[in-house]
């Protein structure tokens, strides 16, 4: 896994971006995050506790959320220079914006991808918490024990920060959350 803070090292665009989630969020744009398996779909707020919103096309929210819009540009910028450089063939993306309210929700431990499931390779995590503290919860759980390594590593959801990882490797939890959790997740297949 890669994290990478300052990814984009100014105060005011990340600011901007929150301000533009929080919008739709309070449009009730944001739906509860449900799950499936097969054409069965379900929600249950012990596994998964978020609100999210599908973003499949960039043009939908353009009018509303520019500085999303940008955002989410610099991601697909960065999935092109892994294209180029490391012939990754990425030709799909996904993406989610992502609310977490309060009140100790969470999502278990889980991959973003597994064996007969989701093609998703890489999921890029990015982060919109000002001010955030350990009292806030919401940290990021991995379990290394996918890449080799015993143990677990927890990532501090704080704004302006991305972490990459691997979907089909790397198994991972979002923490209990005490206070909204704000980020946005772009998978490349």
């Amino acid at each position: 896994f890669i994290i990478r803070d300052n990814f984009l090292g100014n105060e005011q665009d990340f600011n901007l971006i929150l301000s533009e989630v929080k919008s739709l969020r309070d449009e009730g744009l944001l739906k509860k995050a449900g799950m499936s398996q097969g054409s069965e779909q379900w929600t249950d707020d012990k596994i998964r506790g978020d609100y999210i919103l599908w973003v499949n096309r960039k043009e939908k929210i353009q009018y509303k959320s520019p500085n999303l819009c940008r955002l989410l540009e610099k991601i697909e910028e960065f999935k092109d220079d892994l294209n180029r450089a490391c012939n990754f063939d990425c030709r799909k993306t996904q993406i989610q914006v992502a609310c977490y309210p309060g009140g100790g929700s969470r999502y278990v431990r889980h991959y973003d991808a597994w064996s007969g499931g989701s093609s998703r390779r890489l999921t890029c995590l990015y982060y919109l918490n000002l001010g955030w503290k350990k009292s806030d919860g919401g940290c990021l759980r991995l379990y290394l024990d996918g890449m080799g390594i015993d143990g677990t590593f927890d990532v501090e959801p704080v704004a302006d920060r991305l972490i990459i990882f691997q979907s089909r490797r790397l198994e991972h939890e979002v923490l209990a959350v005490n206070v909204e959790r704000y980020s946005v997740t772009s998978w490349f297949y």
